[in-house]
């Protein structure tokens, strides 16, 4: 053995450098960010794609889907506490993303028909229209006479009436909120992908795979102009609140993410409601930042952040503006495909105290969870609305008579599979003129 390393020394010197230099190659790979990391991580983002969604892929099962141990689609548990009305509902229903209209029965009285062909001639889109089962409807709000304002999650912001006409159609890569103010323009969170540092934006860097998105807030005219956007992480710097980047990041003081904030959710303040918010004022903008664990209130003049609260919520969802002063929201407490921090639950908290004064959470007999999406609405009567995406469900909670659901929806698709519900929203029905007239 030893005679044997003493005539080849020099390839075994060889071999050790060779193994030391693609090893340390390797490290600097990893803490540099020098090729081919880029490619290596792509590469293992698409595996995992793959790995959760390979049923999709081969055409065998809509990503819209999901396993249910629920059979029952309508589920009364208390007609006498219920709010009555239609429900809007937004989500993957027969066979199709799409918009829909449904009684308390769960009879669907009117479809938003709308061509996606027709919406990229509009938008201007380039290329080819994506798939109708690849699209998600990506925060979408009902108007009284019918017309739907909606982000296609792989398309564009759009309008469309309630024949499925588009009133406009814009290239803009929005997503998540929408929120039609008084005007009837309409306010949204979309993004632009950035892939270098930037001297104003210090200790910002790109992430693993050489980029970061960064969130905006735009504001789109009633006929479709895109008025104004604004970056959420310009707005955080020059809030001199630009460290709340680093949340998390331990000793490294930086963020070196490709989603550092996840913003899903932009609404205005009305006049209306502004009286019970002395801290605020009527035209104020609520943001949620998912990943900052973070809700915030900026100035709607200046659009600097006035007050912000981080957690008690972790995931949170479609913070609202509530009559009484409060903010009610979805706290999703996401951990992956388990709901390892409790179930989901519904939140209203106080905004001067900070304090939680009213939740629901789900049960082992009966549980909420969805790592993704999430809306609320408190309705006339004080129960609230509550959306669990993941499960397929709409849930109305008796808030204030025993905190318990007196209705449920759940969008059976398929025995043992449920569609996917991005949107829910109550409407009394002398509020919605247009159901049952027929389309030219």
């Amino acid at each position: 053995m030893f005679g044997w390393l003493r005539r080849n020394i020099e390839i075994v010197i060889f071999l050790t450098g060779a193994m030391v230099l693609v090893f340390g190659y390797g490290i600097a790979v990893g803490k540099y960010r020098i090729f081919p990391h880029t490619i290596i991580n792509a590469a293992a983002d698409s595996a995992r794609d793959w790995a959760e969604n390979w049923r999709h892929f081969l055409g065998l099962q809509s990503k819209w889907l999901e396993p249910t141990a629920r059979t029952e689609r309508i589920s009364w548990r208390d007609p006498a506490r219920s709010w009555p009305g239609y429900t809007f509902f937004t989500g993957f229903h027969n066979g199709v993303p799409g918009a829909f209209l449904m009684t308390m029965e769960g009879e669907v009285v009117h479809e938003w028909p709308f061509s996606l062909d027709e919406m990229w001639e509009v938008a201007g889109l380039p290329g080819e229209p994506v798939a109708r089962m690849e699209i998600g409807i990506h925060g979408a709000v009902l108007l009284p006479h019918g017309d739907v304002v909606m982000n296609v999650a792989g398309g564009a912001f759009t309008r469309i009436d309630r024949c499925g006409n588009y009133v406009y159609a814009i290239d803009i890569d929005a997503h998540h909120s929408v929120d039609v103010l008084p005007d009837g323009s309409a306010l949204t969170t979309g993004q632009w992908i950035e892939t270098e540092r930037r001297p104003d934006r210090p200790r910002l860097w790109p992430g693993p795979n050489g980029t970061y998105q960064d969130d905006t807030i735009a504001l789109i005219s009633p006929k479709g102009a895109l008025l104004e956007q604004h970056s959420i992480i310009d707005l955080l710097y020059e809030s001199d609140l630009g460290g709340m980047l680093f949340l998390g990041n331990g000793s490294s003081y930086r963020s070196e993410v490709e989603d550092p904030l996840h913003t899903n959710d932009v609404e205005y303040l009305t006049a209306e409601l502004a009286a019970a918010f002395p801290m605020f004022e009527a035209g104020d903008l609520m943001v949620s930042m998912r990943n900052l664990a973070t809700v915030a209130v900026l100035d709607g003049e200046t659009r600097r952040m006035k007050w912000s609260i981080t957690g008690p919520f972790f995931g949170q969802h479609d913070p609202d503006f509530l009559p009484n002063g409060n903010i009610l929201l979805y706290d999703n407490r996401l951990t992956g495909d388990r709901p390892e921090l409790g179930y989901s639950r519904v939140l209203e908290i106080d905004p001067e105290t900070r304090e939680i004064v009213w939740d629901y959470v789900g049960t082992d007999e009966d549980p909420m969870y969805s790592s993704l999406g999430g809306k609320v609405q408190l309705l006339p009567n004080g129960n609230v609305l509550a959306v669990e995406p993941q499960g397929g469900r709409i849930v109305e909670i008796a808030r204030n008579n025993g905190d318990d659901i007196v209705w449920q929806f759940v969008n059976l698709q398929e025995p043992g599979m449920a569609g996917m519900v991005f949107d829910g929203l109550r409407f009394a029905e002398d509020e919605l003129e247009f159901v049952g007239k027929p389309c030219p």
